[in-house]
């Protein structure tokens, strides 16, 4: 005897010989295989779900036993039961699952796949499953176990299975009145009280520091706010690039350690400091979601839906779970949970650890969209235009909100309220409390990215849809949702914005960073870095250090200057920066030696007695001079103005190689050793000696 087949026949419960009727436990299921409808007969039975796993604490599960062989003619009969049972689950206020099984093993589903070729079914459709006949574990007869193996299998016939599994109301196969579609608006229940499943573990995001972006958007609100550290310059400069893979998704730090989530090459981790690679989890591409820090955990989730628990000192993975859909969203961790929105519909929240399903809701639409959390209270957009607010407890609905576009921007939670963006073009500011709208602005354009607050503003970015809109980053005022001001990007902006100080950081698909004035002084960018691809990520800070990921498959960390008195042994420094500050003191006293030779700083100061020396200088610093950039130094590079400045006006010399290795770190001692060359060339040019003791001019060699 097959293996397989032997394995099930030895689990497959036995049940009472009685049908199931109202108040009944449903018996355990989950030995029996539930297949989809899509899947191939004879799969691996390992990673086959079952009834058990669509059943709900929090809600109803509608099971409907039907055949496409008793459909009416040209089988409309069949899709219009498939359509009831879908419109009747999302007719109710609470998590409720419609399931089609077909008990007709793999005639039943070639028959389905030849109506539903026939018909448009599209959102209507639930999904389906069918029992296999092999090896006859009896799901149907788990419900009817009155038909007696060898009759025929009388469908349809319909269960609604609420929480603890009770059996809340059946209809069978000889139940002809009324429709289908009736009966089920009234028994479904007005109200479910969901189960309470507490989870094992108290895991939560670390407490928020300088040096710490455990989750997208930083924390369970999704309030992406870093104050600057003292003690840096209004200025930033590339430390270091490290190439990771492909990925929308925003990287996490903890414990100066870099994760994000890539597309082939899975989960990565990086040295803060250097970008130096440390480690790697593949478990199929995760490029859409940011990873989620906890504890002594790393979770990632795949593209695919494939929730995973990693160690974060060895990245040996600790547990896995299949969601069965496409993940887009980032998950956050609260209090034991993981709570993470699915492209199915879903939100799931997750016993962090060991991955068990806790409870599921379920949207009418794709979500996008990432959770937010804040007393008790979880808030999420779908794409059925809504954003839902969710008992983070026991999965319950406490409201939902329409709006005119799906939302796949993530709330950010500030003050008793919450902010998000809908494709309908509008940002919206909502109570926690009851989802009340308490106002609107249209910005034209979908709004994909998730804003940022401060006490006065609300920053978000737009989409350019259409040929006619323009992509815009715009404040808008928190208290009466006027908009303050806007600035017209070149592309569209996906990327969601980070406050910093008095700066908000975003990105475009232009290639660029942007930085902008927070309290809008100026509307235009304080300053951008041009990266090669384009960025949808969010900017992370840590300490004094951002971080971007760009589509090309790399990360970015702009660092910003220190002032030499607060340098540190440890510290390094870039070569640039040295060139850098070689331009600024030549240009600043060669300047001010020019205003001395024409008399312009007091005559008590004038040295035109040396006109005929300070001339040649003058020549020497701003004649024209061939310009040369090395090879390794791009026109982009933040450096490149200065080093090109230093090179040509002889301060500094590049490697004999030809390049000048920009980013590559110096020491204490090679800094002061550049500077100090810098300072001799500026106060002892080659026409002019030094000053000699007691004397306050130069004098000739």
């Amino acid at each position: 005897m097959n293996l397989r087949v032997t394995w099930f026949l030895i689990l497959a419960p036995s049940f009472a010989s009685a049908d199931l009727k109202v108040g009944d436990i449903l018996p355990d299921c989950s030995k029996i295989p539930l297949l989809d409808i899509n899947s191939e007969y004879r799969p691996n039975f390992s990673s086959v779900a079952s009834l058990e796993s669509s059943l709900l604490s929090n809600g109803v599960a509608i099971v409907h036993f039907c055949s496409p062989r008793q459909a009416g003619t040209n089988n409309t009969r069949f899709i219009e039961e498939l359509a009831d049972i879908k419109r009747a689950a999302m007719s109710v206020s609470y998590m409720c699952n419609p399931i089609a099984i077909i008990p007709l093993g793999q005639k039943g589903r070639d028959d389905v796949n030849t109506i539903l070729s026939q018909n448009q079914t599209s959102w209507s459709q639930p999904q389906i499953f069918y029992e296999p006949t092999f090896p006859r574990p009896g799901l149907y007869r788990t419900f009817r176990s009155s038909n007696n193996e060898g009759s025929s299998i009388a469908t349809p016939c319909t269960y609604l299975i609420g929480p603890g599994r009770t059996i809340l109301a059946v209809r069978g196969p000889e139940d002809k009145t009324p429709p289908l579609a009736e009966w089920l608006e009234a028994n479904l229940p007005s109200k479910v009280t969901p189960i309470t499943n507490p989870p094992s573990t108290n895991l939560s995001l670390p407490a928020t520091t300088p040096w710490n972006w455990a989750a997208f958007r930083r924390n369970a609100q999704r309030q992406p706010i870093a104050s600057m550290l003292p003690d840096v310059l209004p200025y930033t400069y590339l430390a270091w690039q490290a190439t990771v893979g492909r990925t929308f998704a925003s990287p996490v730090v903890v414990d100066n350690v870099v994760y994000v989530n890539t597309d082939a090459r899975g989960l990565q981790s990086l040295a803060l400091d250097s970008g130096r690679p440390l480690q790697s989890f593949v478990s199929g591409p995760s490029w859409w979601s940011s990873p989620v820090v906890a504890g002594d955990l790393v979770y990632t989730i795949s593209s695919e839906g494939m929730a995973n628990a990693v160690d974060r000192g060895t990245f040996k993975p600790r547990w896995r779970k299949n969601l069965k859909g496409l993940v887009t969203s980032s998950p956050v961790v609260n209090e034991g949970v993981l709570y993470i929105g699915s492209r199915n519909g879903s939100v799931y929240a997750l016993d962090a650890a060991n991955g068990e399903i806790l409870w599921q809701f379920q949207t009418g639409g794709e979500i996008s969209s990432s959770p937010a959390l804040a007393d008790g209270i979880l808030v999420i957009g779908s794409g059925d235009r809504s954003v839902y607010a969710i008992d983070a407890k026991n999965g319950g609905l406490k409201w939902v909100t329409p709006t005119d576009g799906p939302v796949d921007s993530s709330p950010t939670i500030a003050g008793g309220d919450l902010y998000v963006g809908s494709f309908d073009g509008s940002l919206y500011a909502m109570k926690m409390v009851d989802g009340s709208i308490t106002w609107r602005c249209p910005l034209g354009g979908w709004v994909h990215s998730s804003p940022a607050v401060d006490d006065e503003n609300v920053f978000v970015g737009t989409v350019s849809r259409r040929g006619d809109e323009i992509a815009t980053f715009n404040w808008v005022n928190r208290k009466t949702g006027k908009k303050s001001g806007s600035f017209d990007t070149p592309d569209s902006v996906y990327s969601s914005p980070t406050v910093w100080g008095d700066m908000v950081l975003v990105g475009c698909r232009d290639h660029r960073l942007y930085a902008f004035d927070r309290k809008m002084r100026q509307v235009q960018p304080a300053w951008s870095y041009k990266m090669r691809s384009y960025i949808h990520a969010s900017p992370v800070v840590v300490g004094d250090t951002v971080l971007v990921a760009s589509f090309e498959g790399a990360i970015y960390a702009l660092r910003q200057a220190k002032p030499i008195r607060v340098w540190k042994d440890e510290d390094i420094v870039p070569r640039w920066f040295v060139a850098a500050l070689s331009k600024e003191l030549h240009k600043g006293v060669s300047d001010l030696i020019a205003r001395a030779s024409s008399g312009k700083v007091g005559e008590e100061h004038s040295l035109r007695k040396f006109d005929a020396v300070f001339g040649e200088i003058r020549s020497g610093v701003k004649g024209e001079v061939p310009k040369v950039l090395p090879s390794d130094v791009p026109v982009e590079h933040p450096g490149a103005s200065y080093i090109e400045y230093a090179l040509t006006s002889g301060l500094l010399t590049g490697h004999p190689d030809g390049s000048f290795r920009p980013n590559e770190p110096t020491t204490r001692y090679q800094f002061a050793g550049g500077l100090a060359t810098a300072l001799q060339t500026i106060s002892r040019p080659t026409s002019l000696g030094k000053l000699s003791p007691g004397r306050s001019e130069p004098r000739l060699k």
